[in-house]
């Protein structure tokens, strides 16, 4: 199981110290959290006083080697505790582009997103006890997690790739052109010539003076 991210509070990483807790037993599940920030000290030594050994954090790498770690995880985590309307984090599209199951500890956007695209399991943030059960199914089924991986990156490519949100917003502002008369555009509509810049009257007469001198 991998996060790779700022250890902050929106995350609500303290999810997955308790989910470890209750997986210790199991010794074919373990957890990789890396990167940094302000509660990572907090969530260490908290990890330290349940003496977990299934769980370990590591420093924080270059983005650009994130997908290599990510993709020798069998499982991704994608944390937000706290919702925040319009925001969906950006590893929840990394997460789903590597083709990898992920698990995503959210609600809003974020876990409407993972539904709809059928890109993996949807926890709802402080269900802990459903966090362990979904951790724990996936770890027991690698055809599951394949079929999810699958699922995700197929959604990743056809509506979340970089190409396709461009021209999609551009196609958006098209049709809002369409749709704006052109008096509320500057322009004035000059019977069969066509749209025409509406000029300031003062400019206008200015001018005429200029060529008049």
């Amino acid at each position: 199981m991998l996060y790779a991210g700022l250890h902050g509070l929106a995350q609500g990483l303290e999810q997955i110290i308790e989910a470890a807790d209750q997986l210790r037993d199991d010794s074919s599940i373990s957890f990789v959290l890396v990167g940094d920030g302000p509660v990572k000290r907090a969530l260490v030594t908290e990890a330290e006083a349940r003496g977990l050994t299934n769980i370990k954090f590591l420093d924080a790498v270059p983005q650009d080697q994130v997908p290599a770690l990510v993709a020798v995880a069998d499982i991704v985590l994608v944390p937000l505790k706290m919702h925040i309307p319009g925001a969906v984090p950006s590893k929840l599209y990394e997460a789903m582009s590597s083709g990898r199951a992920l698990v995503a500890i959210a609600s809003g956007e974020a876990a409407e997103i993972v539904s709809r695209h059928r890109a993996g399991v949807v926890v709802a943030p402080g269900d802990t006890a459903g966090l362990t059960m979904s951790l724990l199914d996936l770890a027991r089924n690698s055809s599951y997690r394949e079929q999810l991986g699958v699922q995700a990156r197929r959604a990743a490519i056809a509506q979340f790739d970089r190409s396709v949100t461009i021209s999609r917003f551009i196609g958006y502002l098209e049709d809002q052109l369409r749709v704006v008369s052109p008096s509320k555009l500057g322009l004035q509509t000059q019977n069969d010539s066509g749209p025409s810049l509406v000029t300031n009257q003062y400019d206008q007469s200015q001018g005429s003076e200029s060529r008049s001198a």
